[in-house]
C-alpha cells in the first residue's frame, strides 16, 4: 500500500509541477536533475493518535504515509494518516526529521495539510 501511495503521489506532483497554471504551456520534464527535484518533495509521515481518538479503533493509533511538499512549510497528504494525531513527525527525503502540525482537513476530499513546526526551505 505504501508504494501505491508513492506512485499516485509521483503522478499527483508530476500534473500539479506540468502545468503552474492553465493558461502557460506545460513544463516538461528533461533532465534528471527535473525528477530529482519532484523526488525530493515527497516526505514520510508518521503519527501518534490518541487510544480513546474516535479514529483510532478503525485506523489504529500509529499511522504511516507520505505526503508531498507543495511549498517551503507546507505538505498535501491523505487525511486519515493525520486525523486526531497528537504527534506528527516528517521524515525528508534526505533523511532529515521535522515535527508537524495539521492546519487543514478537507472532507469532500480526504485531503490533509501539514505545517512543519520548524520551517526549513527543502
Amino acid at each position: 500500500m505504501l508504494l501505491c501511495l508513492r506512485t499516485i503521489v509521483f503522478i499527483f506532483i508530476v500534473a500539479f509541477f506540468s502545468s503552474s497554471t492553465l493558461l502557460s504551456a506545460p513544463k516538461k520534464f528533461t533532465t534528471e536533475e527535473d525528477f530529482k527535484a519532484i523526488y525530493q518533495s515527497i516526505v514520510k509521515i508518521e503519527s501518534i493518535v490518541p487510544e480513546d481518538a474516535r479514529t483510532a479503533r478503525t485506523l489504529g493509533t500509529e499511522r504511516l504515509g507520505n505526503g508531498v511538499i507543495i511549498n517551503n512549510n507546507y505538505i498535501l497528504t491523505i487525511g486519515y494518516i493525520v486525523a486526531e494525531a497528537e504527534t506528527i513527525n516528517i521524515t525528508m527525503a534526505n533523511g532529515s526529521k521535522v515535527p508537524g502540525e495539521l492546519v487543514g482537513y478537507d472532507h469532500a476530499t480526504g485531503f490533509g495539510i501539514l505545517k512543519t513546526v520548524l520551517p526549513k526551505n527543502y
